[in-house]
């Protein structure tokens, strides 16, 4: 028995173990098919896409693609389990005539998420997850696209990336669902089956207008997931009508307030950069030009920059840089960055010939051997020339 035998579920065994793909146990509808909950075999609880029968999917070419999915692993990736491919003879009526016609019955199965999916865990700034865990999820995104686009002999490119896609297992870490359903489906299907009604706000705007696939269209469609994981379903509608570098500073001012609330917090302000820089990445990922947009490779490296950057401040703090016992006569440019939110105007006292002078608040908590003396300070930085 080959590998595609082993792994191949008969569409009986599927309609059984979904109630006959009852309501009762569908999990959700998508652009390419329903998804339903079942039970295999084994007692082992299992998610089954059964994909619309509007597309024609030509058996063969079906079985061999999966049996190259489910080679893929990485911890950000749905585990595909097994497939259905089976086509049944069935009468139909035509012009008041019996004639015979073919059901393709299409589907895939892969690995149940207890915590189901993104989307109804999308909350607005001040609510549900604290910034660690949205990060958490930023990062896995990001580094299970990078997978699919960098690290795949063959890449993969989605096509259908949004909240309701992207799962969460025990410990609410993300892993990418239907990710190989453009490979699946073929280029001319995929056009056919996505739409701005079946994806509404994910599709960047040359598909929309003319139909044009790349690798930036996944960029665009994790720009507007990551607003949303940050600032809630209608983050992405505020930036949108918002200029960008106010609706940085926007989100970056919502998050610091609501850091600020927690008790005992200790990482405010290394938090908020990394804030600061997520919104940064969605919108540049968001961009019209698709040529503007970055590469996953590149976002990476911008995310692991901003974990390094957390860790060379509590390096400098640890070391003594920064003493207690007097106001320092010398700050590290990266420091002054980060405590005036990168010299962010809200911060902006007034301005002189001789420079700007910003106003700063210091939790003494955030900071180990309370670096500096006062929870307020003011800030001259002179100008040059």
């Amino acid at each position: 028995m080959d590998n595609a035998e082993t792994l191949h579920i008969a569409y009986q065994e599927l309609k059984e173990i979904t109630g006959f793909f009852s309501d009762e146990c569908l999990l959700g509808r998508g652009t390419f098919g329903n998804v339903y909950k079942g039970r295999n075999k084994d007692g082992h609880e299992i998610a089954v896409k059964l994909l619309r029968q509007t597309m024609d999917l030509d058996g063969n070419a079906f079985t061999r693609e999966f049996n190259n999915l489910i080679k893929l692993k990485h911890p950000n990736i749905v585990r595909l389990i097994g497939f259905c491919s089976e086509d049944e003879k069935v009468i139909i009526e035509c012009d008041g005539k019996p004639v015979t016609a073919t059901d393709m019955h299409r589907a895939l199965c892969f690995e149940y998420l207890q915590n189901g999916s993104l989307e109804k865990h999308l909350y607005e700034e001040h609510q549900g997850f604290d910034w660690q865990q949205r990060y958490t999820i930023i990062k896995g995104l990001c580094m299970g696209l990078k997978y699919l686009h960098m690290e795949l002999e063959s890449p993969i490119q989605h096509l259908d990336l949004k909240p309701e896609n992207i799962l969460l297992d025990n410990n609410m870490l993300p892993k990418i669902a239907d990710f190989g359903l453009s490979r699946l489906l073929g280029e001319e299907n995929t056009k056919k089956t996505i739409s701005p009604l079946g994806t509404l706000g994910y599709c960047p705007p040359e598909f929309i207008k003319d139909q044009i696939i790349s690798i930036k269209f996944d960029i665009f469609s994790l720009g507007v997931i990551i607003i949303k994981i940050m600032c809630g379903s209608t983050g992405y509608s505020r930036a949108y009508t918002t200029r960008p570098s106010k609706f940085i500073r926007q989100v970056h001012k919502k998050w610091r307030e609501r850091l600020r609330t927690i008790p005992g917090y200790t990482s405010l302000e290394k938090d908020c950069q990394q804030v600061k820089k997520c919104v940064e990445i969605a919108l540049k990922c968001i961009e019209e030009k698709r040529c503007k947009r970055p590469n996953i490779g590149s976002i990476v490296r911008e995310l692991d920059e901003t974990e390094e950057y957390q860790n060379d401040t509590s390096s400098f703090i640890d070391e003594g840089v920064l003493q207690s016992s007097e106001m320092p006569t010398y700050l590290p440019v990266t420091f002054m960055m980060q405590i005036t939110d990168d010299f962010s105007p809200d911060r902006e006292l007034s301005k002189s010939g001789f420079g700007t002078v910003y106003k700063v608040r210091v939790d003494p908590l955030t900071f180990k051997h309370q670096i500096l003396p006062y929870e307020t300070v003011i800030l001259m930085i002179h100008g040059g020339g």
